[in-house]
């Protein structure tokens, strides 16, 4: 049996859930959180737009427990008893999700030491031990990101979804991702990492590398002005 035949086929799961097929959407980070950790529109149409695209299962992004601990400036909070608004958009999100027959899945995490420095310079974690980060340290629905009706060509055409990382960089030669410098490679990193995360925020608007790199760190400070303004994070 060829690969689309089998990807399009439904999976029963052993608690009775059946996914309609089996291309899934993998955990990940958005960022697309209002600054009480609330889901958004933005984030509730970027998962419609995924569920249109015919993916199988959806596994949402980083959806935090402790508010003091979060994977990045954006993620989705539910932290202790939930007000009725709170619910509401938690459910909206999980109807989008849902709303071509797609299974999801809540991803809770809790960062520990993977917690950066803007949001809590003192973590709670199992070790002591700081993190040693490599030049890509989160998890995007790339290429899903860029192609988000990807799921439907591949169950139809099948062969592979584009990944554009190979071609973003800062600059050439030195500058770019092959760099001989440690720093410019992590900066390269954290660039195309920004890069993914304005796609999620303006559903594949043209901008360059460098654009939203500074794009991304300027929302970055703001919400978590917001999200301290708002008593959603400790001062």
């Amino acid at each position: 049996m060829d690969a689309k035949k089998v990807l399009g086929q439904p999976l029963t799961l052993p608690s009775g859930e059946v996914l309609p097929n089996r291309l899934a959407k993998a955990a990940m980070s958005e960022g697309l959180s209002d600054p009480r950790g609330h889901a958004t529109d933005a984030l509730i149409g970027l998962y419609q737009r995924w569920a249109e695209g015919g993916i199988g299962l959806q596994i949402t992004g980083n959806v935090q427990v402790d508010a003091r601990h979060l994977e990045r400036p954006g993620n989705v909070i539910v932290a202790g008893p939930q007000s009725a608004e709170a619910m509401n958009v938690l459910k909206a999100w999980a109807k989008a999700s849902r709303s071509r027959g797609a299974g999801l899945w809540m991803q809770l995490a809790h960062a520990g030491r993977q917690t950066p420095r803007i949001v809590n310079r003192h973590p709670n974690a199992p070790s002591a031990v700081a993190m040693q980060y490599a030049v890509s340290i989160v998890g995007l629905a790339r290429p899903l990101c860029t192609d988000f009706d990807g799921p439907a060509r591949l169950l139809r055409e099948g062969g592979a979804l584009d990944r554009p990382e190979s071609r973003l960089r800062l600059g050439p030669g030195w500058f770019g991702p092959q760099s001989p410098f440690k720093l410019m490679k992590t900066a390269n990193g954290f660039a195309v990492m920004s890069w993914y995360f304005q796609q999620l925020r303006s559903v594949n608007a043209a901008q360059g590398v460098l654009a939203a790199f500074l794009s991304e760190r300027k929302a970055a400070r703001a919400w978590l002005v917001e999200a301290r303004r708002a008593q959603t994070l400790e001062s």
